[in-house]
């Protein structure tokens, strides 16, 4: 029976595998910063800046669940669309997808910045870690807006069928990022070492 079905939908593996695979690979991207941002405190600071990053990325994690969440609703519409060759209307949901996301990503801001911050002390963290992890969480909130902005192209892309396209975006970006946040860390966290 399973032999049956397998040569039956043979032919269909191939391209879901060709479909999926840059999605799949472009969710690790985002969990991939989180992990490098560990990686950098880590190696240039104390215990009490990993407690503060580890406990702010696992908050950030859970607002931008919510925000992506939101944002993978346009996929299938677009995909629908797009097979039916109704451009005009995959640009109107672009359009409203946009706005939705946008309002969200301003949403999730205040969550994070007003919510958050005012919870974090309540969380049972010591007093150095909530020190450290309010600025920090304060910084990442402010980048809410824009990546719930860029996940709504990517998925509109993506519902377009250009996955790998989307994937390789991603990935550009992340290089960059993390070499520049490696660089700044390094000097930021010298300059602060030896008192200047």
């Amino acid at each position: 029976m399973l032999q049956r079905l397998y040569t039956k939908y043979k032919p269909y593996y191939k391209e879901n595998l060709i479909l999926a695979g840059p999605i799949v690979v472009s969710q690790i991207g985002h969990m991939a910063v989180h992990i490098a941002d560990s990686i950098i405190v880590g190696q240039f600071a104390g215990t009490a800046q990993l407690a503060a990053v580890s406990l702010v990325n696992s908050l950030f994690m859970l607002t931008l669940v919510l925000g992506m969440g939101i944002s993978y609703g346009l996929t299938p519409l677009i995909a629908q669309e797009n097979g039916r060759k109704n451009y005009d209307e995959c640009g109107k949901l672009l359009s409203n997808s946009l706005i939705i996301n946008i309002i969200t990503g301003a949403f999730l801001y205040a969550v994070l910045h007003f919510g958050t911050l005012s919870v974090i002390d309540h969380l049972g963290q010591s007093p150095e870690v909530v020190a450290y992890a309010k600025p920090y969480l304060g910084l990442l909130a402010f980048s809410i807006v824009p990546l719930i902005i860029f996940q709504t192209f990517k998925q509109f892309a993506e519902g377009l069928g250009f996955t790998m396209q989307a994937m390789l975006i991603l990935y550009f970006w992340q290089y960059p990022k993390h070499h520049l946040r490696y660089h700044f860390g390094e000097r930021y966290v010298w300059h602060y070492a030896n008192g200047c």
